[in-house]
C-alpha cells in the first residue's frame, strides 16, 4: 500500500494566519530544517517552505518505511515498532477524512501535543488547526496549540458555560481594554426597552416549559425579558444584555440551592 506522508493532507491550504506551531509540524514531517527561528521575516519563510513542502509517497514495503513514519508522526522521539505503527494509524486517519471533527467527537477524552509513545492518541497542531478551520474558529500566527485545543473543545459548551468562561476573562481585564475590545467588535449600547405585554396564555405556556431545574432556552432579548419576568419575577428589560441576564439567573439559582449532606 502507498501512503502520502505530507501533513498538508491534514491541514489543507496554509495562509498568513496559520499558527507557527502548525508550520513547524508540517516542515518536520517533510524533513525540512528551519532553525534558528529568530531570523528576519521568519513567518514568511516558514509559510513559503511549509506550503511548498514536498513529501514523497512511500510504499509500506520500502526498507525505510518505519523511519518515514517516525518523521511523519514525531521525529523528535524514538519509537518501538508497535508504538509507531499505532501512532501512525491514529494520525493518518485525519488525512483521509473529509471532516475530522466527527472523528474527534467519537474519541474518548484525550490530550493535545505531538504524539509520543506514552501519548499515542494525542491531537497534534495540524489536526487541531484543521478542526478550527472546519468549525470556522479564527486562528492567527501566534496562536498556540493549547489555545486551539481549548477552542475546539469549548464548542461543546452551552451558553451558560460559555458565559461563565467569558465572565472570568472580563473580570481580569481593565475597563479601557474591555471597552476597546467591545468597540472593535462593533458593540453598541442597545436601544431603551420596556417590559413587553405578557398575556395569561403566554405566562402559562412559559411556566409549562420550566421543570424547576433547567431554564427554557430563549433566542432573543424579548423572549429573555418575558421568561425572566414570568419565572423569576424580575424585569430585566433595562439590562445591557437581557439574554445574558436571563442565563445568569440560572447560575445564581444554582448558587442559592441548599447543600445536600449525608443522613446522620
Amino acid at each position: 500500500m502507498i501512503y502520502n506522508l505530507s501533513k498538508l493532507q491534514i491541514t489543507g491550504e496554509l495562509d498568513n494566519n496559520t499558527p507557527q506551531c502548525v508550520l513547524l509540524e508540517v516542515l518536520d514531517s517533510a524533513g525540512y530544517e528551519y532553525r534558528p527561528l529568530d531570523q528576519p521575516n521568519m513567518h514568511y519563510r516558514l509559510l513559503v517552505a511549509a506550503s511548498s513542502s514536498i513529501t514523497d509517497e512511500i510504499d509500506q514495503d520500502h526498507p525505510m518505511f518505519l523511519q518515514y513514519l517516525v518523521r511523519y508522526v514525531n521525529t523528535h522521539m524514538s519509537w518501538r515498532r508497535a508504538h509507531i505503527l499505532e501512532a501512525f494509524q491514529f494520525l493518518y486517519q485525519f488525512s483521509q477524512a473529509e471532516s475530522i471533527v466527527g472523528i474527534i467527537d467519537s474519541l474518548p477524552v484525550i490530550g493535545f501535543g505531538r504524539q509520543t509513545p506514552e501519548n499515542i492518541r494525542s491531537l497534534d497542531a495540524c489536526v487541531l488547526y484543521r478542526a478550527c478551520k472546519e468549525l470556522s474558529i479564527e486562528v492567527n500566527y501566534d496562536m498556540t496549540i493549547d489555545l486551539m485545543y481549548s477552542a475546539v473543545m469549548m464548542r461543546k459548551y452551552d451558553h451558560k458555560q460559555l458565559y461563565l468562561a467569558l465572565n472570568s476573562v472580563i473580570y481580569s481585564m481593565d475597563k479601557p481594554q474591555l471597552i476597546s475590545d467591545l468597540i472593535r467588535n462593533n458593540f453598541k449600547i442597545p436601544e431603551v426597552r420596556s417590559l413587553p405585554d405578557i398575556s395569561p396564555d403566554d405566562a402559562s405556556r412559559i411556566r409549562e416549559q420550566f421543570n424547576g431545574v433547567d431554564i427554557p432556552e430563549v433566542t432573543s432579548d424579548e423572549e429573555a425579558i418575558k421568561y425572566c419576568y414570568v419565572l423569576f419575577g424580575r424585569d430585566i428589560s433595562g439590562d445591557l444584555s437581557p439574554m445574558v441576564s436571563y442565563q445568569l439567573m440560572a447560575v445564581q439559582g444554582e448558587d442559592d440551592e441548599d447543600m445536600i449532606e449525608s443522613p446522620r
